[in-house]
């Protein structure tokens, strides 16, 4: 993940404002800064939101949370979205963002969709990535990316 986002920004943003669950043997993070550990019995534990911000002393909310549940469904179970209430509570009561990322199969899609403020799907047809709102509806958009900038800019061209 460093590699793919550092780049973008200041030296030592990276390393102040990120910090990435991961679920792995305890002790195997120990030299990761940015790395908290999940230990897979308890997602409320583990992602406890407080932890979180103790973890990000310099950085201020909003906070986003982006969470994969096709990774977190594989490491707590296919409920895993009904025990983890504490951390989707503490993301709303603090104004943070939560974006949950989810794949064909992932078990938590229709919760998360009837949950959802904003709800978009993203599809490859034939080489071309879409973009559409379920919730709000939108009309279809062909997402690209700009590089203009030096930084990458998402470019969205509605299809007719």
């Amino acid at each position: 993940m460093r590699d793919w986002i550092a780049p973008h920004l200041k030296p030592g943003e990276f390393d102040q404002h990120v910090r990435v669950f991961e679920s792995s043997p305890l002790g195997s993070l120990e030299g990761s800064r940015n790395a908290l550990h999940m230990e897979g019995a308890n997602v409320d534990t583990d992602l406890k939101w407080s932890n979180v911000e103790y973890r990000l002393p310099g950085s201020t909310h909003p906070f986003l949370s982006f969470l994969a549940f096709d990774t977190l469904e594989s490491v707590y179970g296919d409920n895993v979205l009904e025990q983890m209430t504490g951390h989707m509570s503490s993301v709303g009561r603090s104004h943070d963002i939560l974006v949950g990322h989810v794949s064909p199969l992932t078990k938590s899609t229709q919760k998360l969709a009837n949950l959802s403020h904003v709800h978009l799907k993203v599809q490859n047809v034939n080489g071309s990535i879409l973009l559409f709102g379920q919730k709000p509806f939108t009309e279809l958009f062909n997402l690209s990316f700009s590089y203009e900038r030096g930084i990458p800019r998402v470019v969205l061209t509605p299809i007719v």
